[in-house]
């Protein structure tokens, strides 16, 4: 048996021969099972078959598995769910304290949403950013970006401080451009949507929503968002997911 750990790209990986695996297997299964070591079974000086412990396979399946938001997503059934909490029923937010991965669907609707929702904001001529006017004090104009109004009350208000860097994340990639957005940079990761990050992409989402509506209330009009969201539920309702 050969130790690869300081020539190979992975220090826990090690060589053994066919015959030799055979002869003595029940103990190499104890190996890997003990030092999560990743065994490769050789014949003829080439890797034939490999052996990993049940937790590394598992680690495996869950990075190949479905996209943890599929692209667009249920837009239809986001579109309802913001439509709802914009007009007043706001414990639509709180029903996602229940939400797990199998909600992905949602998710990619959500994320795409969020994307429909940054182009008014994207248009503007302040590079992606707010004109805030404090009400207090000085009335002195500032620029912010949507990521710092929207983060900055996730971080103070949520309880799920570990997907917070997730929603960070892809609250960039919708800010930067560059034919990126939430759920493409999200599917990047490989990592499957952590519980309760659902709750989270339609709080943002909500918020994301109603900055729109009143920042761009007295131009377009105070049931603008609505008819966006309501349009785009019906024009990404019947389209194929894609990861």
């Amino acid at each position: 048996m050969s130790d690869e750990s300081e020539n190979s790209d992975s220090p826990d990986t090690v060589e053994v021969g066919r015959e030799e695996f055979r002869a003595n297997h029940k103990e190499f299964f104890d190996r890997v099972q003990r030092t999560s070591e990743i065994l490769h079974v050789t014949y003829r000086g080439k890797r034939v078959n490999a052996v990993i412990s049940a937790s590394e396979a598992e680690l495996l399946a869950t990075f190949k598995g479905p996209a943890p938001m599929p692209r667009p997503g249920d837009v239809k059934a986001a579109a309802l769910l913001l439509t709802g909490a914009l007009e007043g029923n706001e414990s639509v937010i709180d029903g996602f304290s229940e939400m797990n991965p199998s909600g992905n669907n949602l998710a990619g609707g959500i994320a795409t949403l969020l994307g429909v929702l940054y182009y008014p904001i994207a248009a503007q001529d302040l590079g992606g950013r707010f004109m805030i006017v404090k009400k207090r004090g000085k009335r002195t104009p500032s620029l912010a970006t949507i990521t710092d109004l929207v983060m900055s009350q996730l971080t103070s208000e949520t309880s799920e401080v570990y997907a917070l860097p997730f929603i960070a994340g892809g609250m960039w990639a919708l800010q930067t451009g560059d034919e990126n957005e939430p759920a493409q940079w999200r599917n990047s990761l490989g990592v499957p949507l952590l519980p309760g990050e659902i709750k989270l992409w339609f709080s943002v989402l909500y918020r994301v929503a109603g900055i729109v509506r009143d920042g761009l209330a007295a131009e377009l009009g105070p049931d603008h968002v609505l008819n966006v969201i309501s349009d785009a539920g019906e024009h990404f309702g019947n389209m194929p997911r894609e990861s």
